[in-house]
């Protein structure tokens, strides 16, 4: 079973991808679950059991959600011109 949308490089079962959400840091999931974009828990969870900080997963994924809405919607866009 693929990890279900055709993006990424890694496979993952529903199953994994639930256990690997459950295993994040409470700030991680929060911003997993309220990101704008869909992020893969598998890939965020792995990083921060390798000792990246959670903050700077956080910061990575907001500024991507941030850049990704200003290209999509315009700079003007509430989500893109948040600080």
């Amino acid at each position: 079973m693929s990890n279900g949308n055709g993006y990424g490089t890694y496979r993952s079962t529903l199953h994994e991808s639930m256990a690997a959400f459950d295993a994040a840091p409470p700030l991680l999931r929060h911003a997993m679950r309220y990101a704008v974009a869909k992020w893969a828990a598998k890939p965020l969870t792995d990083a921060w059991r390798k000792g990246t900080p959670e903050r700077e997963l956080i910061s990575y994924m907001l500024r991507s959600d941030r850049r990704d809405t200003a290209r999509t919607y315009g700079p003007r866009h509430p989500e893109a011109a948040r600080d």
